[in-house]
């Protein structure tokens, strides 16, 4: 091998490759996420330790966040650069959170031991939307990916079943925001006019 990091006492979970700065960020069974600076070939940080091991992390570009699954169903809340603990944490969530997948800049989809697919939202408040199909035998779920069109989610449990699930609908504002509070809609429509502000700036610029 060309290198090797000892940093984590435990089985690492999950890694994260960020190219824009050749960092690996790594998620073990020890509690903690390691970063690794490739370039440099040297570690950058590891995280505080805490109660749970991380079972996955996902990445969240919007608000460059890293977000983690754990066996007690807490979802800590690190900022990318920020690695010394959790700013936040979603709680309530079911236990056995062994996968978390990005959707959007707003929208991680979670898979737990219930077998259902939780859509988690980022902002203007941190919850649980709604829930989708997951699996029907109440398996746990292991696994989680969408396709490249982002209209299809794929779920596998701990039995020999992938299910298939639509999420054709969270693409949709008008559909998201009957999950929500009148307060969050007027919230969601306020970000809505100034992203699109600032993207009509932007192309204003662009264009001389």
């Amino acid at each position: 091998s060309v290198m090797k990091y000892h940093e984590h006492a435990d089985y690492v979970s999950q890694m994260l490759f960020f190219s824009e700065v050749n960092h690996i960020v790594s998620a073990s069974g020890d509690t903690c996420l390691g970063v690794f600076d490739m370039r440099y070939n040297k570690i950058l940080d590891v995280s505080d330790k805490r109660k749970d091991e991380l079972l996955t992390i996902a990445f969240v570009p919007e608000t460059c966040d890293i977000i983690g699954g754990t066996p007690s169903g807490s979802l800590p809340v690190w900022r990318y650069n920020g690695w010394a603990r959790p700013y936040d944490s979603y709680e309530f969530h079911p236990k056995e959170v062994e996968c978390i997948v990005t959707y959007n800049d707003n929208i991680v989809l979670t898979g737990a031991c219930d077998g259902m697919v939780r859509v988690m939202q980022i902002h203007p408040v941190k919850r649980n939307l709604c829930q989708l199909g997951g699996n029907r035998r109440r398996q746990g779920i292991s696994k989680i990916r969408i396709s490249h069109d982002r209209n299809l989610l794929a779920v596998s449990g701990t039995d020999n079943i992938v299910n298939f699930i639509d999420v054709e609908m969270l693409a949709s504002d008008e559909t998201l925001d009957k999950l929500r509070s009148r307060a969050e809609q007027r919230i969601m429509a306020t970000l809505r006019e100034a992203t699109a502000e600032m993207e009509a700036a932007r192309a204003a610029v662009e264009a001389g």
